[in-house]
């Protein structure tokens, strides 16, 4: 089967348990890196927003066996677990004092999406961007989000320093950070008791609250100067994804380049591409309160 032939069975199995009542469509989304998914959305009547369920990695677990019945299913749950109950308030769209105090910020690679890049404003930072994206609150840990554009600047009659301005409050405040060493994290996930914190390198995880595009964390006012004078030392950047960063000590005379080469091996082989950051660590130091 190719994919369209999986797509077109899949849209119409699910119109017809559906029923009238809801449109499905698919579109093609642009996501991070120049990779574009095919998204499908279930929408019921009279609702305004409704999830995108990627179908690509439905069809490589259908290459790979799973029964289309068990697709089907898993579809249907997870449209369950994600829409929303009630229509979301767009008067945002038109008028920034609406919209200004949900408006966050995240980081992308620059080379990687300089096609997108184009069509949204954005802060270049190093080899990186930051670009502005709308935050809606749905429910208790459900977040959705709406990418700023260049075609919403005019109507809101506001520049991209002025989006900016607006995202470094409301980021830290909608997504506080999260920052913890990786050995109590991996505790709370598998079993690792045979190990003892001092066996392991100091390695520490560094995200926001809901682990959404996290890594932008770093960007945060004084958190960086905060936690090197905590552990009194230098940092070394892994950006282990959009989501997150991994930060660790950095010994005398070390060099951010020396991870470069496991940093690309763990993209190749462990990230979905559209999650990837960068292939390289990034270095911050206390005496001139930077990166590079």
């Amino acid at each position: 089967m190719t994919f369209d032939t999986f797509k077109e069975t899949i849209v119409s199995a699910l119109s017809n348990y559906y029923g009238s009542d809801y449109t499905l469509s698919i579109q093609k989304i642009p996501k991070n890196n120049q990779i574009i998914l095919d998204g499908l959305t279930i929408q019921k009547k009279g609702q305004n927003i409704s999830p995108t369920i990627y179908l690509n990695p439905y069809f490589s677990k259908f290459q790979d066996g799973m029964p289309m019945f068990h697709i089907l299913e898993e579809i249907k749950n997870t449209y369950a677990m994600h829409h929303p109950d009630e229509n979301i308030d767009i008067r945002f769209f038109t008028d920034y004092e609406n919209a200004k105090d949900r408006i966050c910020m995240k980081l992308i690679h620059y080379e990687k999406n300089r096609e997108l890049l184009k069509e949204v404003p954005h802060i270049r930072f190093l080899d990186l961007a930051v670009v502005f994206y709308y935050l809606i609150h749905l429910t208790p840990g459900e977040q959705a989000t709406i990418l700023i554009y260049n075609r919403h600047l005019p109507y809101w009659n506001v520049s991209t320093d002025t989006l900016f301005e607006s995202a470094k409050i409301n980021t830290p405040k909608l997504l506080p950070y999260y920052f913890d060493d990786i050995f109590s994290v991996l505790q709370n996930v598998s079993d690792l008791s045979e190990f003892s914190k001092n066996q392991l390198h100091p390695l520490y995880v560094l995200t926001n609250s809901e682990k959404l595009f996290g890594a932008a964390v770093i960007l945060y006012p004084n958190l960086l100067s905060s936690i090197a004078k905590k552990i009194n030392h230098d940092l070394i950047i892994i950006p282990s994804s959009l989501h997150e960063v991994l930060l660790l000590p950095a010994e005398q005379g070390e060099s951010s380049e020396e991870y470069s080469s496991i940093i690309q091996e763990v993209n190749l082989s462990e990230l979905s591409p559209e999650e990837v950051l960068s292939d390289h660590a990034y270095y911050y130091s206390r005496k001139t309160d930077s990166i590079c």
